[in-house]
């Protein structure tokens, strides 16, 4: 990626809203069970073994330590964990480590232990409460509001749930917890999840780089219509490096997202489908550098230009007219190519 036009013009946005999964609150402190050490029971699972201990139900443990293979079973009822359990089996948090994050921040498991919802309210209205809470800036409470409707089946909580913990907003920032729900969430179907599980198979920071397996993800997202992966595709089809390489159909997959409100999208696709444009780009900088070169084009048009010169200084006026009839069709694209062409004005 670079820092130029064309990555600005192409950066994604993601969901707003966040929320999580079901539990209850920190109790007494307690001592761990191992030794610290590297000779631990444990301890090669990934670190200190005790840095998350909880007191779970006695009918829940086997399938926490199931699918929670990080963990270990200490007596009948509590297991310790070198990271978070993902997922909800009544268990409660106890143990003088506290918070991953700090005291700042608490899993949503513990705020949501202090909430209350009518029984009849549906996942919907939970939804709408928790997108409510979220734009008041109640963070912590939005994110156990999410996680009560996902626990209700609504893969949208769950997605919102996943981008809290990618965030740390309201919740810890815990990225095994957000590729967990995530991918819970786009198994489900859910647009956002799948476009957000694509970026972190691309980017290589959260799970390891699949460009194979990115584009799997954007492509099942952009087939349901999210603008960001629909955007993602047609540019994977214009540089032909992991789809087949089609302008065709890179312009018919910017132009979907350009028909949501996606403005840069739009552009993209009226650049592309410029026969003035090159037949091919190398990679996303080298578009980049073919927009400098129109807008600096535009910008050289707009000086003053020698009287008499003949060829493009000459037709000054009707090359400008020509930039501008382009713009005034709304193709701003066209503009900037007819602003690098001599020849527009002609046409």
């Amino acid at each position: 990626m670079t820092d130029s036009l064309v990555v600005r013009i192409l950066a994604g946005g993601l969901l707003l809203a966040c929320g999580l999964a079901h539990g209850q609150g920190n109790s007494v402190e307690r001592p761990c069970p191992f030794q610290i050490s590297p000779n631990s029971p444990g301890y090669g699972k990934g670190g200190n073994p005790c840095a998350f201990t909880y007191r779970v139900p006695q009918d829940r443990r086997p399938q926490l330590i199931r699918e929670n293979p990080q963990c270990t079973a200490y007596g009948l009822a509590v297991v310790t964990c070198p990271t978070a359990v993902v997922g909800n089996y009544g268990q409660v948090r106890i143990g003088a480590n506290g918070n991953a994050q700090g005291r700042g921040k608490v899993y949503p498991e513990e705020t949501l232990a202090h909430m209350n919802f009518p029984p009849n309210m549906t996942a919907q209205q939970i939804w709408d409460q928790g997108v409510s809470l979220a734009q008041r800036n109640r963070l912590a409470e939005s994110a156990a509001t999410f996680l009560k409707c996902s626990e209700m089946g609504n893969v949208r909580c769950t997605s919102a749930l996943g981008l809290c913990y990618d965030q740390g907003r309201g919740v810890p920032l815990d990225r095994t917890r957000a590729v967990w729900y995530l991918t819970r969430a786009a198994n489900g179907g859910n647009r956002g999840a799948q476009d957000q599980l694509g970026v972190y198979w691309e980017e290589g920071e959260v799970l390891p780089q699949d460009m194979k397996k990115a584009m799997e993800w954007y492509m099942k997202s952009a087939q349901q219509g999210m603008p960001e992966a629909e955007r993602r595709i047609g540019l994977a089809y214009e540089l032909g490096e992991i789809l087949p390489r089609s302008r065709p159909l890179a312009i018919e997959w910017l132009s979907k997202a350009g028909a949501q409100g996606d403005g840069e999208s739009a552009e993209l696709a009226r650049l592309l489908s410029n026969p003035n444009t090159p037949a091919r780009f190398r990679d996303l900088d080298a578009i980049s550098a073919y927009y400098g070169q129109l807008f600096q084009a535009q910008l050289a048009l707009h000086t003053p230009h020698a009287s008499g010169g003949g060829g493009y200084n000459g037709n000054a006026a009707a090359h400008n007219n020509a930039v501008n009839a382009y713009y005034s069709a709304g193709n701003p694209a066209g503009a900037a190519t007819c602003a690098a062409t001599p020849s527009c004005a002609s046409h």
